[in-house]
């Protein structure tokens, strides 16, 4: 089995938990972090054993990660979607939401057509099991009938359809 190696950038309140979600997947090894502040990224990166980076491009450029892991703030994520584009890393996952403002997500659209980076992302709550019985309440009817269903109704309709 192949290692993927991966980098998370963003070292607030959030990095944590998505840090140790790595720490338990087999074949996935984090090995860096990336925050301009020093008083974020320096305790993460000794309480982790992974390698603390101020700049993005260098830490591209040193890790060579598979996986870039953005948990930063919504108004840096065009301008680092696009340094990790730049750099060709196979794989980036994007805290959500992804763009704040149209212009953010038409940046992304064009990014996103052009780079041979795979973009994702992540919603960590979508397959918790209290939330495969919700969708499966409602593609049952045990919540009764939606008539017409409401837009997020439809969509978890879908989900849970899509799913099997």
């Amino acid at each position: 089995m192949a290692t993927y190696k991966a980098v998370v950038v963003g070292c607030g309140g959030r990095a944590p938990a998505h840090i140790e979600a790595y720490l338990t997947i087999d074949n996935a090894e984090l090995t860096a972090c990336c925050a301009p502040s020093p008083d974020r990224r320096e305790p993460l990166a000794e309480k982790y054993g992974i390698t603390p980076y101020a700049d993005l491009a260098e830490t591209l450029i040193k890790e060579k990660p598979d996986i870039v892991h953005l948990v930063t703030p919504p108004h840096s994520r065009v301008e680092f979607m696009s340094i990790v584009s730049a750099h060709d890393v196979p794989l980036c996952t994007v805290e959500k939401p992804i763009a704040l403002a149209v212009d953010d997500w038409r940046a992304l659209q064009e990014l996103e057509a052009s780079s041979k980076t795979k973009f994702a992302i992540c919603h960590q709550f979508r397959w918790q099991k209290h939330l495969s019985l919700c969708r499966q309440a409602i593609a049952g009817g045990a919540l009764g009938g939606f008539d017409p269903p409401s837009d997020l109704v439809r969509r978890v309709q879908a989900l849970a359809e899509s799913e099997g």
